[in-house]
């Protein structure tokens, strides 16, 4: 075989191992079922110590309630980030994704509704950080 027959059957075994790998995880991905508990109370967050509360507001997208909230306090990111992973941890949240020490996102999917919240972490000052809050939870929707 030349090198002019190869690059063609390289390229097709490629294509084949992207689509088959991409079809494992989209099926993972989708394999979520809806919990069948409803839960008889609303989550709360723990309230961070120190924290100043700047703002709140909730609202609503359609079925799904909103809640924003945002702090300041003297503590450093780090000091931030393990406050609310050893908290959310130990009350069964998910830790889903991080962005070291800047955007943390968790979830909690054990009944009805469901969870989802991010935490963004800002240093303003030396002496100060932001932490601003995105608490949503609604109904399990399978699309």
């Amino acid at each position: 075989m030349n090198r002019q027959m190869i690059r063609p059957i390289i390229l097709v075994i490629s294509v084949i191992l992207i689509l088959a790998i991409g079809w494992q995880l989209y099926r993972q991905a989708h394999q979520f079922e809806c919990p069948s508990q409803t839960r008889t109370a609303l989550l709360q967050l723990p309230p961070y110590p120190n924290a100043q509360t700047m703002t709140v507001v909730a609202r609503a997208a359609g079925a799904t309630q909103i809640q924003d909230s945002t702090f300041q306090t003297i503590d450093n990111p780090h000091t931030i980030v393990a406050f609310y992973t050893n908290q959310l941890r130990q009350a069964h949240w998910q830790l889903t994704e991080s962005d070291s020490e800047r955007v943390l996102i968790f979830s909690q999917t054990e009944a009805l509704p469901l969870y989802g919240l991010m935490l963004k972490i800002t240093p303003t000052t030396s002496t100060s950080t932001t932490v601003a809050i995105n608490l949503s939870y609604g109904p399990c929707i399978r699309a």
